[in-house]
């Protein structure tokens, strides 16, 4: 194969070929140099404080997180305390509320029975009363009775049976008693 390729070429490229080539590897190279002194250098540093920015912003957010987790914690806390807080006032307003239920059971007791004496007593001066104005009209009657037999002109010994008659049935009656 290389047998038919005309003097001076390799591989079927001429002079001309490699120059160009070899500029173009020259050009590379000059063009990797300066891009790597003006464009990588840089890139690079501002690639590591973008790092390093990303990382504190990790950093800050993971306190914030911590703080958040602490304050959450603490929330927590504070609403157990609370719950139990109000747990405690429910059980104590109940105690209070059984108490002055109590308290109004054995006023309203005491209340009922000092109503119960007061009519017993009602009733008892009533009862008296009645006895007192039955006596009255019992002596009125009574009188009147003796009035109308000794206008009959009894005698002495009449006189008395009658009045011992009246006395004893007065004596039977049960509203006496």
């Amino acid at each position: 194969m290389f047998q038919n390729l005309p003097p001076g070429r390799v591989f079927a490229l001429d002079l001309q070929t490699f120059i160009s080539v070899a500029i173009h590897l020259i050009n590379l190279a000059v063009l990797a140099y300066v891009m790597a002194r003006l464009l990588y250098n840089p890139v690079r540093d501002f690639m590591f404080k973008r790092t390093a920015r990303i990382s504190e912003q990790l950093m800050l957010a993971k306190e914030g997180m911590s703080d958040a987790e602490e304050l959450k914690h603490e929330y927590e806390e504070k609403i157990k305390g609370i719950e139990l807080e109000r747990e405690e006032l429910l059980a104590a307003a109940s105690k209070h509320a059984a108490e002055q239920r109590e308290q109004l059971l054995i006023d309203a007791g005491k209340e009922a029975q000092a109503m119960k004496a007061a009519a017993a007593a009602e009733i008892e001066l009533e009862k008296k009363r009645l006895q007192d104005e039955m006596m009255q009209v019992i002596l009125s009657v009574s009188s009147a009775m003796a009035e109308k037999y000794i206008s009959l002109a009894l005698d002495e010994a009449a006189h008395a049976q009658l009045f011992t008659q009246t006395i004893a049935e007065l004596e039977d009656a049960t509203w006496w008693n």
